[in-house]
């Protein structure tokens, strides 16, 4: 059990298959997950995975998904100029009906449904075919709860928070993140 894990081990032992993922603290496990597998198994709702193409020059990236860009600046990124990528983010890293951040992309998506957990609300959203996740404290959830199922809205993604994993094999491309 993944939650009873992360509230009493000092050092947790992510497995897949019997091979070891990651062995580390819990908060190294959530905001520096070793890959995919991990990302999307510590936390709850899961890590965001969506599949984007990085354009990389100097210390700026731009990162292309969903019929969007946007730029945000980085380091240990190098080599990645035009490499399919997956993005990681977490729901609490997805904005939503918020001004624009520095940082951030932007993207036009519909409301699936809204579960109230007490301090939380979760939004689940729509682009197209592709599920978006938000994480947004109740007292910050007025914009989410004004919304009805079906709803246009406007997301933002915190591209400074983000995990680039390699699309084909799943590592994280900057796992000291």
């Amino acid at each position: 059990d993944q939650v009873e894990a992360m509230t009493m081990g000092e050092r947790i032992c992510v497995l897949k298959e019997g091979r070891i993922q990651q062995f580390d603290t819990p908060a190294k496990l959530y905001n520096a997950p070793a890959n995919t597998f991990v990302a999307s198994f510590i936390g709850s709702p899961e890590m965001n995975m969506l599949d984007a193409t990085l354009t990389v020059a100097g210390g700026t990236a731009s990162a292309a998904l969903l019929g969007a860009s946007g730029s945000f600046t980085t380091a240990g990124l190098p080599g990645l100029d035009g490499v399919p990528v997956k993005l990681g983010l977490r729901p609490e890293n997805v904005l939503v009906n918020a001004s624009a951040a520095a940082d951030g992309l932007w993207l036009d998506a519909e409301l699936s449904h809204i579960e109230y957990m007490g301090s939380e609300v979760f939004a689940y959203f729509k682009v197209g075919s592709t599920a978006i996740t938000s994480r947004v404290p109740a007292n910050q959830s007025a914009a989410v709860a004004a919304l009805k199922r079906g709803e246009r809205a406007r997301i933002g993604l915190e591209l400074a928070h983000a995990h680039w994993f390699d699309a084909a094999i799943g590592n994280n491309l900057k796992p000291s993140h």
